[in-house]
């Protein structure tokens, strides 16, 4: 049973040996290649550890096997975004939002995405001495900040339906 394998993972975990708890997932994984559960104890294993490289090759694995999943979308946008990596974060966000429309994190974190890259963008138009490529630079930080507002609207409309307890 492939949860043999995460609740052995988790005695390792409690006793502090990492090492032994990745073994058993990965040996998990190998008895069990298609099972989700063995998969996404050993992505978020990698996502616990900042080790988004190895993530980002098991959601891979784990989006093939469940194409459908908005969480591997979202968790792969999350890796890119923290990667520096925003036109792979927008588009694993997006593909998670074209499973479900109704999903407030990929709307809050795509809003949050532009938001930083458009401060990013003005920090450099800033630091821009010649005024003709300051406008340009200006410009183009601006239509960025412009990407902000649909998203984080969707995500505030969406958090003003649900109360407290998390009911709708």
């Amino acid at each position: 049973d492939p949860y043999l394998y995460t609740s052995l993972k988790e005695c390792y975990v409690a006793k502090g040996d990492s090492a032994a708890a990745l073994q058993t997932l990965q040996e998990g994984l190998k008895v069990f290649p298609q099972d989700v559960v063995v998969l996404t104890e050993l992505i978020n294993y990698y996502l616990v550890k900042g080790e988004g490289e190895k993530a980002l090759s098991y959601l891979q694995k784990a989006k093939e096997q469940d194409p459908g999943n908005k969480s591997y979308y979202f968790a792969e946008g999350t890796l890119y975004d923290k990667m520096g990596k925003v036109d792979d974060a927008v588009n694993a966000y997006k593909k998670a939002l074209s499973i479900d429309s109704t999903y407030f994190d990929a709307y809050f974190n795509l809003g949050v995405l532009y938001f930083n890259n458009a401060v990013k963008l003005t920090e450099v138009a800033n630091n821009e001495p010649d005024n003709k490529k300051y406008a340009e630079k200006k410009k183009v930080a601006d239509d960025e900040f412009l990407k902000v507002a649909p998203y984080m609207e969707k995500a505030y409309k969406m958090a003003e339906l649900i109360d407290f307890e998390g009911k709708t």
